[in-house]
């Protein structure tokens, strides 16, 4: 018997998003402090920034196509940020733009 994965639609792809970052235990605080070190298609980032109200997630990718994607996903949060740079950049950028840490 051949078994086909489920179709994915706008609806179930949210809810599996939403279960990844409650599987990975992220309980994001809505004034929390957050960081993507590696954006890609913005797919957890966008899950992340979905849950902030007055907080901020910085969003880092190397590759300019994944920064691009990833800013176009996040342009609706203003709470979000795209950074066109390695993650090992974390702590140096952290330190320019003045922000102690994480949550």
């Amino acid at each position: 018997m051949l078994i086909l994965p489920e179709k994915k639609t706008r609806a179930n792809l949210k809810i599996e998003r939403h279960s990844q970052i409650s599987y990975l235990g992220l309980h994001i605080k809505p004034d929390g402090t957050y960081i993507d070190g590696t954006a890609g298609g913005a797919g957890h980032s966008k899950a992340i920034a979905e849950r902030l109200t007055t907080g901020r997630l910085l969003s880092f990718d190397r590759d300019p196509d994944a920064v691009a994607e990833a800013a176009k996903r996040l342009a609706p949060y203003p709470t979000a940020e795209v950074v066109h740079s390695e993650f090992a950049r974390i702590p140096e950028v952290l330190a320019e733009k003045g922000i102690p840490g994480a949550d």
